[in-house]
């Protein structure tokens, strides 16, 4: 790089002139813009999800900007340097990113003629949605003679789990009777209350697990008056 100076004389004698103390060379760099996403969002824990990060020029013409963006998560957390390829830049995260919302800075790091530049996006992570059940139960016998005890079988099953596991309890009219652990998906609790004759609804309910959502079924049965 190279400067001229043609500097006049002050007509008045003078032999040294003017003096230039004051000048100062700066750079123009192209003004960038960032854009960054996460998606799916929010994304369900154990799931995979990324970043993607736009890299464009912010108001002018020209080629597009290059070079590398680094991602960084809670705490300063690094999450990978890229580089720009078409104006974006994609990070692939981790599925053992913790529940909640967390904030990522997206950093452009500049290159050339172009001005670094950041942006922040919210990763928000939720938890995993539980698989659906189906809770099915029989009364042997279904017809009792009064203060006889009966058993209460009960299955429960989900498409999305092979062996359901958890607690069923049993309820008649709002009061509990009779509670089980089932087994391989299956439980046999014996009810030993004394019910008055009449015709009765016995409520099977299957209290759900950490991966399995809860479900019941109601089943009928008759005590007889002898």
């Amino acid at each position: 790089m190279q400067f001229r100076f043609d500097i006049g004389r002050d007509g008045c004698g003078g032999v040294d002139g003017w003096y230039v103390d004051n000048v100062k060379v700066t750079t123009c760099l192209v003004a960038v813009d960032v854009e960054a996403t996460h998606s799916p969002s929010p994304v369900e824990q154990g799931k995979p999800s990324k970043v993607t990060v736009k890299v464009s020029r912010d108001g002018t013409a020209g080629s597009t900007p290059t070079g590398e963006v680094r991602l960084t998560g809670p705490g300063g957390k690094g999450f990978g340097t890229k580089t720009v390829k078409n104006g974006k830049a994609t990070f692939d995260l981790p599925k053992n990113l913790p529940l909640g919302s967390h904030t990522f800075t997206a950093a452009y790091l500049g290159e050339g003629q172009f001005a670094p530049a950041k942006d922040q996006v919210k990763v928000i992570v939720k938890a995993k949605a539980k698989a659906g059940s189906t809770t099915r139960a029989s009364v042997a016998p279904k017809s009792l003679r009064p203060r006889q005890d009966f058993k209460v079988t009960v299955t429960v099953k989900s498409r999305a789990v092979k062996t359901v596991n958890g607690k069923v309890v049993l309820r008649v009219k709002g009061a509990k009777v009779g509670q089980g652990t089932l087994r391989n998906g299956k439980v046999v609790i014996k009810v030993t209350r004394n019910f008055k004759p009449g015709k009765y609804s016995l409520v099977a309910a299957y209290m759900g697990s950490a991966k399995v959502k809860a479900s019941r079924t109601t089943v009928k049965f008759t005590v007889r008056k002898r």
